[in-house]
């Protein structure tokens, strides 16, 4: 079964080796679970947040970059998208106290375990798939219920 979000993932570090490893440690998950999903690459900050930024269910910051680091990156993101859900990678445990002030799902330290990456993965998968909504109209008011509540209620036969 193929599933598509049409979300997409941001990564944002300013190594391009680094840059590079995490796109393909994220790629290789995706394309093991199916997923069709797009996955941008910036070299810094300031860039990443020049860009329509409203647009990436998933960031992937590194801490240690250009003028703007990790934690204040995601400062700015949070600020007009708060509902992004941010992975921070870093060669330093340092700012993982600080990663607590944007909600971070995740502060990894590199070199970047696989399985931990996929851990945090399935947990970004299970956080965003519970949160999806329908919303439809009764009696002129918007209603909405959880997909999850429709897909379990689907599986067990219940009503």
């Amino acid at each position: 079964m193929s599933v598509n979000f049409q979300m997409k993932i941001a990564i944002c570090d300013d190594d391009e080796t680094d840059r590079a490893t995490m796109h393909r440690l994220v790629s290789e998950y995706l394309d093991a679970h199916n997923y069709h999903i797009g996955i941008d690459t910036y070299p810094c900050g300031e860039v990443f947040l020049e860009e329509k930024i409203d647009q990436y269910e998933l960031v992937i910051l590194d801490i240690f970059m250009g003028q703007l680091n990790g934690i204040e990156t995601a400062k700015q993101l949070v600020q007009s998208h708060p509902k992004v859900q941010i992975i921070f990678c870093s060669t330093s445990n340092a700012y993982a106290a600080e990663s607590y002030d944007v909600s971070a799902l995740r502060y990894l330290t590199k070199p970047v375990i696989k399985e931990k990456l996929d851990g945090t993965l399935d947990r970004f998968f299970q956080i965003h798939n519970a949160m999806r909504t329908l919303v439809y109209k009764q009696n002129r008011m918007d209603e909405w219920v959880y997909l999850n509540d429709i897909l379990w209620v689907e599986a067990h036969g219940h009503s």
